[in-house]
């Protein structure tokens, strides 16, 4: 028998268009005229778009929202990456560099991040940009978030929103 489709408070699949959309877009936006690789710029852009595909497998397997899902299920969560880069290996023209760029998307230089924390050196410039840029949309979007919650400051979370459509 086939599972019934989650309940829309349960899905993610807005986040993760809309987080893949903001990426590929600061990428362009921000990098794509001087990245000096022109040939890495589809994989790159492929990459953003794509890049928490796997997050939509590995939750659906659990009745809870985005959130709940992370701070419940840390471990799976932390394999999204891999599980990303497995699905867009059975795309047609998605090169092996988008999938890497996939799966390393939530690396970080400290050696901080997921899934595999490789050495800095070991990471590939594309990698490594792609985190940096990944990383700035989920702050911002954490940024907004907090401030429209908490409600501190009146007009706050509007300010930072106006902020983000520039960078955006």
């Amino acid at each position: 028998m086939r599972k019934a489709i989650r309940p829309v408070r349960f899905r993610s699949e807005a986040y993760v268009a809309a987080n893949g959309l903001l990426t590929a877009r600061l990428f362009l936006t921000s990098l794509g005229r001087r990245w000096p690789y022109i040939s890495q710029l589809h994989e790159l852009t492929a990459a953003a778009l794509l890049q928490d595909i796997g997050l939509l497998a590995t939750e659906n397997r659990h009745d809870c929202d985005i959130d709940e899902f992370i701070h419940r299920h840390r471990d799976v969560y932390c394999r999204h990456p891999e599980a990303g880069a497995a699905i867009v290996s059975g795309i047609k023209g998605l090169s092996i560099e988008t999938q890497r760029l996939i799966q390393h998307h939530h690396e970080r230089i400290d050696l901080s991040g997921f899934p595999d924390r490789p050495l800095p050196t070991r990471l590939g410039q594309a990698a490594r940009a792609l985190a940096i840029v990944a990383r700035f949309v989920d702050l911002l979007e954490t940024t907004v978030a907090e401030v429209d919650s908490a409600n501190r400051v009146p007009g706050r979370g509007d300010q930072i929103r106006a902020v983000s459509r520039v960078l955006l």
